[in-house]
C-alpha cells in the first residue's frame, strides 16, 4: 500500500505544476483579461519593419519602433538625463565558428548611436582568426583568454571590467542569436518607466528568447522551439502580469550597469539565476516582456540538448540549495515572489520525482496494492492532465505567435522528449544538491544552421492586454546600493479501463518511435559523436609530435585535399590525424566500447588495376602527442586503387574509454605506407568524399538511457500483465 500511496503522493505533486500551466494557459488566452488597460508601449503604427544586415526581417505586431519612440506615442528614451545612454553589449564565444560571423555583423549594425560591443573569447579553433577582422572595428573591442577561467560568468566579468565608463547599461547574448536592429531602443523603452512602477527596482528588463532559426532542421528542434514559445509567451507573460519572481535567463537581457559593477558575475553554471537571486534578495526586481525577441538556435542533437539540461538543472538545484534561507529570509520580497520562488525551488527535481513515481507505479502494480478510495478512472485523469499540460502550454505559445498550424508538431514532441531528457536531469539536479562545488562547463556548439531564412514574429493582440497591466509589488522595499568602492557580495479493470490501455500504449509507441528517430540526429560537438572526418586544418591546442592534421566532427569544409602516398618519398609513408584535446571541462569524457571503422576516398586513379598496401592504426595520447596508446591496428591491406568508394577497413573493436581533465587525451589515426605503387587519398571535401574515421557513440558520464523505456513503458505492460493474469484466474475458477 504504501507505494500505491507513494506514487500518488508523486502524481499530485506533478499535478500542482499542472494546474499552474493549465491557469497560465487560460489567462492568456481569456479574453477578458486586461481589458481597457493603457498601453505600456509605443504602438508604432506608421513605423516599417526594420531588416538587419543577414537578411531577417523582424515584425512584432503592432509594436514596431522607429528612430524615434516618442513619434509613435512613446515618451523619449532618457536615463539620467541622457537621450542615448551609452550601452555596452557582451558577447562570451567559445569556438563558435560557425556563427561568430553572424552575430558580430548583426550587433555591429544596430540602429543606435551610443553603444559598444565587448566580446571575450575563449576560443581554441578558427573563431580566433575570425575575430582578428572584427579588431579593427570602431564598435568592437575583442579580448582573447587563454585560460577559461570561470567559464561563462568569469568572461562576462572580463567585459565588464572592460566596459567603457560611460555605459548606462549592459545587453548580453549568446553567440547563435541575430539582435534585430532596433533591439536597444525596445529594451530602453522598459527602463524609462513607462511600464509603471518604480524604476530604480527594475534591475533587468528579460527579452524573448526566440528560438527559431533552425527550427524545421529535425523533429528535436521542432519540438523545442515550441517548448520556448510556450515557456516565454504563457509561462512568463502569467508570472509579469502577477509580479511574481523572474528570472534573468542567461541572454537576451539588459541590466544596469551600474549594479553590474556592483554584483558582478558569479562562476556558476547558471550564473544568470544565481544572479537572478541576488538581486531578488536586496529588493531589485527582473521585468519580462515578449516585445524585445532575438531569433537564435535550438540544440540539434540529443547529446547537445541533454548536456545543456544537465548543466542548466545542476547549476539551478546547486543556488537553490546554497540560497535557500538566505531569499526566504530576505524581508525584501513580496510573499508572492517568495511563494514564485518555491515554484522554481523543486524545478529540476521533478525529473527525480517522475522515474521514483513511475518506479513506484510499477511496484503498487505488480504487487496489486492499490488505495481502496482511489479509482482507476481518477487515476487515468490525473495521468493525462499531468502528461498534456506542458505541450497544451507550447501549443498556446504557438497559438499566440500565430503559428500554431505550421509547428503544432513541435508541441507534440514534448511529451516524449519530457521522458527523454528525464534521467539525465535527475542525476545532475541530484549532484547540485549534494556536491561541494559545480562541475566543469559543457558548452552547446552552435552550427550556424537557418532553415527559416525569413523570419515576422507576429503577436496576438491579447498579450498587448496582459503587458499593459503588468506591475511591480507595492510594498517592497529596495536594500541600499553598494556604494563606490564598497565591497559587492558575491556569489558562489473498471469500465474504460481498455480505452486507457489504447491510450498508454499509444503513447508508448510515440515515445518509442520519436526516441528511435532520435539516432538519425546528427551526433555533433563532443568526442565520442560519430564520424571524425579528416581535415587540412592543424589540431588546436599544444602542437603535436609528430605532426599532422585535424580529424573532427566539423562536416562543413567543402576544399579537396590529398594525401600521396609515395613510395619514392619517405617524408609521405606515415600520415597522423589528431582531434582535439578532450575533455575540455572538469568532468570525464566517455567513448564507448564498439568497433572503430575507416571509411577512404581515392582521387580518380591513374590504372584501376594498380594497388597499394597500406595499414591503418587507432591509438590515443597526450595533448602534445606523446604518450602515445596503440588502441586497434589493421593487418597489411592490399587496397585497389579502381575500388568501389569509400574503402571500408574495419579496424575492430576496443574497450571504452575514459579521459579525464587531469590528463586529458588526444585520438590518434596513423595511415602509413607500406609499398607498390603511389595512392592518393581525399579528404577534406566533406559533402561528397567524406573521408573519416566512425568510432562508438559518447557516453554521457550519467548515463541513464535504459530508463527512457522505463517510465512509459511499464505501466502499460504491468497493466497488461495483471489483465491477463486476470483472464487466467478466471479460467482456473471456472474449470473448477
Amino acid at each position: 500500500m504504501i507505494f500505491a500511496f507513494l506514487a500518488l503522493a508523486i502524481g499530485g505533486f506533478f499535478f500542482l505544476y499542472a494546474i499552474r500551466y493549465y491557469i497560465s494557459i487560460l489567462f492568456v488566452l481569456a479574453p477578458w483579461v486586461g481589458r481597457g488597460a493603457k498601453e505600456m508601449y509605443p504602438e508604432g503604427n506608421n513605423s516599417k519593419n526594420n531588416e538587419d544586415p543577414n537578411g531577417f526581417s523582424h515584425r512584432f505586431a503592432n509594436n514596431n519602433f522607429n528612430h524615434s519612440p516618442a513619434a509613435n506615442g512613446g515618451s523619449p528614451l532618457n536615463y539620467g538625463g541622457d537621450v542615448a545612454p551609452f550601452v555596452s553589449i557582451h558577447l562570451p564565444f567559445y569556438n563558435e565558428r560557425n556563427v561568430a560571423d553572424r552575430i558580430l555583423a548583426a550587433c555591429a549594425s544596430l540602429d543606435y548611436p551610443n553603444y559598444e560591443v565587448v566580446v571575450v573569447d575563449d576560443s581554441t579553433d578558427e573563431t580566433i582568426e575570425t575575430l582578428k577582422r572584427w579588431a579593427d572595428h570602431p564598435r568592437v573591442k575583442v579580448i582573447h583568454r587563454e585560460e577559461r577561467t570561470g567559464f561563462k560568468g568569469g568572461a562576462l566579468n572580463v567585459a565588464l571590467d572592460n566596459t567603457n565608463p560611460d555605459a548606462k547599461f549592459v545587453v548580453i547574448y549568446d553567440a547563435d542569436f541575430v539582435p534585430p536592429p532596433d533591439i536597444l531602443q525596445r529594451f530602453l523603452y522598459y527602463f524609462n518607466g513607462n511600464s509603471g512602477g518604480q524604476q530604480d527596482r527594475v534591475a533587468a528588463v528579460q527579452g524573448y528568447q526566440w528560438h527559431i532559426l533552425n527550427n524545421k532542421e529535425n523533429w528535436l528542434t521542432r519540438g523545442i522551439r515550441a517548448e520556448y514559445s510556450g515557456s516565454y509567451l504563457v509561462e512568463r507573460a502569467f508570472q509579469q502580469y502577477l509580479g511574481n519572481m523572474k528570472m534573468i535567463a542567461g541572454s537576451v537581457y539588459m541590466i544596469r550597469a551600474d549594479l553590474l559593477r556592483a554584483y558582478r558575475w558569479s562562476e556558476s553554471l547558471t550564473e544568470d539565476w544565481e544572479l537572478t537571486l541576488r538581486l531578488y534578495e536586496d529588493g531589485y526586481k527582473v521585468k519580462y516582456t515578449p516585445y524585445v525577441a532575438t531569433p537564435a538556435e535550438c540544440p540539434s542533437s540529443l547529446p547537445r540538448l541533454i548536456r545543456q539540461r544537465m548543466r542548466w538543472a545542476e547549476g539551478h538545484t546547486f543556488n537553490v540549495r546554497r540560497q535557500f534561507w538566505r531569499v526566504m529570509r530576505s524581508s525584501a520580497l513580496s510573499l508572492r515572489e517568495k511563494l514564485e520562488f518555491l515554484y522554481y525551488t523543486p524545478y529540476y527535481l521533478q525529473s527525480v520525482l517522475l522515474i521514483l513515481g513511475t518506479a513506484f507505479w510499477v511496484a503498487a502494480e505488480l504487487m496489486n496494492a492499490h488505495l481502496p478510495w482511489w479509482t482507476a478512472t481518477l487515476g487515468w485523469a490525473l495521468l493525462l492532465s499531468n502528461l498534456f499540460a506542458l505541450p497544451l502550454m507550447n501549443l498556446s505559445g504557438l497559438f499566440l505567435e500565430m503559428r500554431a498550424r505550421r509547428d503544432l508538431s513541435g508541441s507534440l514532441i514534448m511529451i516524449p522528449l519530457t521522458f527523454i531528457v528525464a534521467p539525465f536531469q535527475a542525476y545532475a539536479c541530484l549532484k547540485g544538491l549534494f556536491e561541494r562545488s559545480e562541475g566543469g562547463w559543457q558548452r552547446t556548439l552552435k552550427t550556424g544552421k537557418i532553415t527559416e531564412p525569413l523570419l515576422a514574429l507576429k503577436l496576438r493582440k491579447r498579450l498587448e492586454r496582459i503587458f499593459a497591466r503588468t506591475r511591480l509589488n507595492k510594498g517592497s522595499t529596495v536594500r541600499k546600493k553598494p556604494e563606490p568602492g564598497e565591497k559587492a557580495r558575491t556569489g558562489q479493470g473498471p469500465k474504460g479501463s481498455k480505452l486507457a490501455l489504447l491510450l498508454t500504449v499509444a503513447l508508448t509507441a510515440t515515445i518509442i518511435v520519436v526516441s528511435v528517430l532520435g539516432t538519425t540526429v546528427a551526433q555533433v560537438g563532443q568526442v565520442g559523436s560519430i564520424p571524425l572526418y579528416l581535415h587540412e586544418a592543424q589540431p588546436p591546442g599544444p602542437s603535436v609530435s609528430p605532426s599532422g592534421k585535424l580529424m573532427s566532427n566539423d562536416s562543413s569544409t567543402t576544399e579537396e585535399h590529398f594525401a600521396v602516398f609515395d613510395g619514392s618519398d619517405p617524408s609521405t609513408w606515415l600520415r597522423y590525424w589528431y582531434t582535439e584535446v578532450y575533455p575540455t571541462g572538469q568532468d570525464p569524457a566517455f567513448i564507448a566500447a564498439g568497433p572503430y571503422t575507416f571509411y577512404m576516398y581515392l582521387a580518380p586513379p591513374v590504372n584501376a588495376s594498380w594497388y597499394t598496401f597500406i595499414r591503418v592504426e587507432v591509438g590515443h595520447c597526450n595533448a602534445d602527442g606523446s604518450g602515445y596508446v596503440k588502441l586497434l591496428e589493421t593487418p597489411t591491406l592490399l587496397i585497389f586503387h579502381g575500388a568501389s568508394l569509400p574503402v571500408v577497413i574495419e579496424l575492430g573493436s576496443a574497450p571504452q574509454l575514459q579521459f579525464d581533465a587531469s590528463s586529458p587525451k588526444r585520438l590518434r589515426l596513423l595511415i602509413e605506407y607500406l609499398h607498390c605503387r603511389p595512392l592518393n587519398m581525399s579528404y577534406n571535401n566533406i559533402p561528397y568524399k567524406p573521408t573519416r574515421l566512425v568510432i562508438p557513440h559518447l557516453i554521457v558520464p550519467e548515463n541513464a538511457l535504459i530508463l527512457l523505456f522505463v517510465a512509459p513503458v511499464l505501466p502499460a505492460a504491468v497493466h497488461k500483465l495483471r489483465s491477463s493474469r486476470k483472464r487466467g484466474n478466471s479460467r482456473s475458477h471456472s474449470n473448477l
